[in-house]
Order: C-alpha cells, then structure tokens, then sequence
C-alpha cells in the first residue's frame, strides 16, 4: 500500500541519515541509492507526484552532502542543482520560495566556491539572499549567513572591498 512504501521510504532515509551522521559515507550513499533505484525500477511509486519531488530533491541533497563531506566536489553541483529543481517543483505554490530549496543553493554555493568557481558561487549566494528574503525577510541569521558566504567569496578572489563591505552588512 503506499502507506507502507512511504513508510518503508522514511525508514530508509533514517537508517541513511544515521550512517552519515556517524561518518559511514559509504554505508549512507549505498542506502540512498538503493532508495533511488527503487524508484526508478517502480518498486516505489507515488500517486502524489509532490511527495515524488520532495522524496527524490532531499534525497539529491543528501547525496550532495555525502560528496562535500568526501571531498568529491565535481558532481556535487550538479546534484545540488537537481535537488533544487524537485524541491521546487515538489510545492509549485511556494515554487523556490522554501527553506530546502535555500539550504540546497547554499550548500552549492559552498561547492561551487570548493572547486573555484567562484562566479557561480556568487550567484549561488545571491540566489539564496533572495530566497531567504522572501521566506524571512532581512533580519535573520540564515539571511546574514548567505550575505557572509558572499564576502568569503569575494575574499578568494582577492576582492577585498567587496568582501568587507559584504561582512559590513551580513552584521547589520
């Protein structure tokens, strides 16, 4: 029944969870991507194609996730960029306008910065300032966070202006 898949799913990613959270990547992507190939040999089909979305956009994070944490940073914007399409498309009435599609940009623009790419991790930030702002307005921490991640960039690249003056106003 899709009760007893979705909660099968659940277990699934919480037993993948704790295997990363204890440093077991290996063990944590072997259960996400048996999740993902369920999925895609229809052993877990969904009637509720935004549970589908959001189920496929996390699991695309935490893959991502595992890449950073072994320092794989090729294919983690990519992976990045996946799980921000199907968060998105996982609640079309909030659309980027959620927490998981700002934590997913966030994440990479921190991979984009990793492989030095650093334009991209600019716009990256500034996609997630503007998210953020929407979702909370101006006067939050994850708000000042992502104003920060853009002075940190701009310090890699050696424009030290730009990067104080972004300091300046993450602490406002």
């Amino acid at each position: 029944s899709p009760d007893d898949i979705l909660a099968e799913v659940v277990i699934s990613q919480e037993i993948a969870l704790d295997k990363l959270e204890l440093g077991n990547y290996d063990g944590a992507m072997s259960s996400f991507m048996a999740i993902v190939t369920k999925c895609e040999d229809g052993s877990y089909i969904f009637a509720d194609e935004k549970l589908q979305d959001q189920l496929t956009g996390t699991i695309m994070h935490n893959m991502a996730v595992i890449h950073m944490q072994l320092g794989v940073f090729d294919v983690t914007p990519q992976l990045w960029d996946e799980a921000c399409m199907t968060l998105r498309d996982s609640n079309p009435e909030l659309g980027i306008f959620q927490h998981s599609v700002a934590t997913s940009l966030n994440e990479m623009g921190m991979s984009l910065c990793a492989t030095g790419d650093l334009e991209k991790a600019i716009r990256a930030f500034a996609d997630v300032i503007y998210v953020r702002q929407e979702i909370h307005g101006i006067n939050n921490a994850p708000f000042a966070q992502a104003i920060n991640n853009i002075g940190v960039v701009h310090f890699a690249k050696g424009s030290i202006d730009n990067s104080l003056e972004a300091f300046d106003e993450a602490l406002q």
